[in-house]
């Protein structure tokens, strides 16, 4: 399952650099057809709007299985590795929980509003959409295996953070 999580994690980081060189190149042509030309491009708002909804939720389930989402390591940092692995246990349930529930959601949203269609491009709505709960299961993955390695002893329950990583 291991396995499974960072081929899914590779290629959604492999999505996530066209996306984005799709993106800019998308609005730098709207900008410049603008105005330079006085003219622009209808579709490139929406094709830009899709394609963002899905690079802020890839990027999310990418980010979750690198553990690199906000989290309040100073609280940890008192107690002890039992009381950690416990919190960390915990937390990572409650956010399962959570993405359950968003999938749920997500797919009603998806099925309230299949008919619409993006008004200039006439492409549905649910190819937008549908990012929610395609990285939703991709996050869900990522937290399974995640708690089975923090239960079997193989996930590091405290993240060492250094200044100079991030310079």
């Amino acid at each position: 399952m291991d396995r499974i999580s960072g081929a899914v994690d590779s290629v959604v980081r492999n999505l996530l650099f066209v996306f984005a060189a799709v993106e800019t190149v998308v609005i730098i042509v709207a900008v410049v057809a603008r105005y330079v030309f006085n003219n622009s491009f209808p579709w490139s708002e929406e094709l830009a709007r899709a394609i963002l909804t899905w690079m802020v939720f890839l990027g999310a389930s990418s980010a979750l299985r690198a553990n690199d989402l906000v989290a309040m390591e100073s609280v940890r940092d008192g107690l002890s590795d039992r009381k950690v692995l416990v919190a960390r246990i915990a937390t990572d349930m409650l956010v399962l929980v959570f993405l359950v529930v968003l999938t749920y959601a997500s797919w009603r949203l998806i099925s309230l509003t299949s008919r619409q269609i993006f008004p200039v491009t006439g492409y549905p709505l649910w190819i937008a959409y549908s990012a929610i709960p395609v990285s939703c299961a991709i996050m869900i993955l990522h937290l399974v295996v995640r708690i089975r390695g923090l239960v079997a002893g193989r996930v590091p329950l405290r993240q060492e953070f250094h200044v100079d990583e991030i310079a």
